[in-house]
């Protein structure tokens, strides 16, 4: 009896300790072995580097337990890429009594066999960390994966560790691409005859060398005019360079002018967005005056009525200014303002009582004009028109409209009288007899 009980205790402990395993097994992590790209945080896989540049990768191990010795293969286009230096990580070197490393680099058909394992004997390493590190010389153009393949991990009873595999990628392949990535001006306000120092930042972000040109520009409106080019500009892949011009702004009137480098399109070349770029305003002390609206009150009238028409104006230039301003119903001429010493970015307001009496019945529309002034360039803005919408009509006599408060009255005259009938009518109907 004594024995049965005992053989039920250790099978009891046996399920528990199978139950326990079983559990702790689902609940770990799955082993990984992985590309890393060490330069770049976040971007594991991705790796570039021009002909004849170096770049390094490691392969990485996560989540494992009990690693004693481990093998694998790393391939690669030979073409493109050569291993130079293949260097066992720090990983498995924590078991204290050391590692043996075997690296096997095969630059003929393009791959590196790894083999590594502990000296120890009783136990393996857990967790995670780096098992080897790789530099890599670019031999040219192109792309290839970096393919982590024949992989075995091994624990200290020589079990088979089961894990999973992500290689990585190389490519310095893309498109030709020219920009021009910055523009700056010293200084943004002179005078008229003044230089102006511009430097123009342009850069090759295509790995190849490119020769190209630049033309850089002043434009007004819509109007653009050529300040100087530099051609057969030559550049290496991957960098940039600042051009120095200078601009005369002898004989430019006053304004706002923005400043536009170019560089011409590459054969090839898909992302064109970014070899024009502007820059700007330069400001020269300009003279501009403008009427900025016209309006009528009222817009609708008979004749012999007056019309209270106002006409703001704005000084939008550098100087004081002294002007004009004259006043029309269409063609006519109605009145004329002369404007004395306005202040710059000053406005006013201009106001005219237009005495309609003998002016045919008709729709007018009213405009003001000021005086183009010498050295002004931006005159688009010296006449204002009213919309049509806003024109002052003037009836004939038999089209005088009935006055609206005559009507107002007459409705509500109108109103009270049927509420006294309808009251009188109730009054006598209760008083009828029954």
């Amino acid at each position: 009896m004594k024995n049965t009980s005992s053989l039920l205790t250790f099978l009891a402990l046996t399920l528990i300790l199978n139950a326990i395993i079983v559990n702790v097994a689902h609940s770990s992590p799955v082993t990984k072995i992985y590309v890393d790209n060490p330069a770049k945080a976040g971007i594991q896989s991705a790796f570039s580097a021009q002909p004849g540049e170096k770049f390094n990768l490691t392969i990485n191990i996560a989540d494992v337990f009990d690693l004693f010795a481990w093998e694998a293969r790393i391939s690669w286009n030979k073409t493109i890429l050569d291993a130079t230096l293949v260097t066992e990580g720090p990983f498995l070197k924590k078991q204290p009594e050391g590692t043996m490393f075997v690296p096997v680099i095969n630059q003929t058909e393009g791959y590196v066999d790894l083999g590594c394992t502990t000296m120890g004997e009783y136990y393996g390493v857990s967790g995670s960390g780096t098992l080897v590190s790789i530099t890599f010389l670019v031999q040219e153009l192109g792309a290839t994966d970096l393919t982590v393949e024949l992989t075995t991990l091994l624990e200290h009873l020589l079990n088979y560790i089961p894990h999973t595999t992500s290689g990585g990628s190389f490519s310095n392949i893309g498109e030709p691409d020219i920009a021009v990535t910055d523009i700056t001006i010293n200084p943004t306000t002179v005078q008229a005859g003044d230089l102006v120092s511009i430097n123009v930042t342009v850069a090759n972000q295509w790995v190849s060398t490119e020769t190209f040109n630049v033309t850089l520009s002043y434009s007004w409106d819509t109007h653009k005019t050529i300040i100087d080019s530099r051609t057969d500009i030559t550049l290496d892949g991957m960098t940039n360079t600042i051009l120095e011009f200078t601009w005369n702004t002898t004989g430019l009137l006053g304004g706002n002018y923005m400043i536009v480098a170019e560089a011409n399109f590459l054969e090839s070349e898909a992302d064109t967005d970014d070899n024009t770029r502007t820059a700007g305003p330069v400001h020269i002390p300009m003279h501009d005056v403008a009427v900025t609206d016209v309006t009528a009150n009222p817009t609708k009238v008979s004749p012999g009525q007056t019309v209270t028409i106002s006409v703001a104006i704005k000084n939008k230039g550098d100087f004081p200014e002294t002007f004009k301003v004259k006043l029309y119903s269409d063609s006519t001429s109605l009145t004329e303002w002369t404007i004395t010493n306005l202040a710059p970015g000053a406005t006013q307001t201009l106001t005219y009582s237009w005495d309609t009496t003998n002016v045919e019945p008709s729709s007018y529309q009213i405009k003001a004009v000021a005086d183009s002034l010498p050295e002004e360039r931006d005159t688009n803005d010296n006449t204002f028109i009213t919309p049509w919408d806003r024109a002052v009509e003037i009836t004939s006599s038999s089209q005088t409209p009935f006055p609206i408060e005559f009507v107002a009255a007459a409705i509500g005259v109108a109103i009270v009288a049927i509420v006294i009938v309808v009251f009188i009518v109730r009054r006598r109907s209760r008083g009828k007899p029954s």
